[in-house]
């Protein structure tokens, strides 16, 4: 007889955890890709740019601005791949833009750049960043003595 209460409490108790691992596998959260947990995007900002007397006006963005203001990168959903990004950025006049990545979520060749060097007189810059993957990316931007970094979570194409 008490080997039978024995099976029976054994039985009970192996379909108690069933159900309770069941349950707890129907509640578990969504997966979310380890970017994505990662990554925290840096804030824009809506304010307007200084303007440069050869180019249209700029716009309230949204803006990726720096503490003094000296550099600004129009924000725009970014994607890797061989298309590229365009990007505006606002710079001191007469400085070189220069403009590196990295990505902070795992490992792949660096940030490209397509810069055109006739702008270097200007407050503006427009350029070309690729992207070789999706994921999250520091981008750092320097033109003179000033400096810009943002993180930004980069999609497929």
């Amino acid at each position: 007889m008490a080997c039978r209460e024995l099976a029976g409490a054994l039985t009970l108790t192996v379909v108690w955890f069933g159900v309770i691992l069941s349950t707890l596998a129907q509640t578990r959260p969504p997966f979310v890709p380890e970017f994505k947990l990662l990554c925290h995007p840096t804030e824009t900002v809506k304010d307007v740019p200084p303007e440069d007397p050869s180019a249209d006006p700029f716009g309230n963005g949204p803006w990726y601005v720096n503490d003094d203001r000296s550099i600004w990168a129009a924000w725009q959903p970014l994607v890797s791949g061989k298309e590229g990004n365009r990007i505006l950025w606002i710079k001191p006049p007469g400085q070189r833009l220069e403009i590196s990545g990295r990505r902070l979520d795992g490992e792949t060749v660096r940030l490209e750049v397509e810069s055109n060097a006739s702008y270097l007189t200007k407050g503006f810059e427009p350029n070309r960043l690729f992207f070789p993957g999706p994921g999250c990316w520091e981008v750092t931007a320097t033109s003179g003595e000033e400096e810009l970094v943002f993180v930004v979570e980069v999609n497929a194409p």
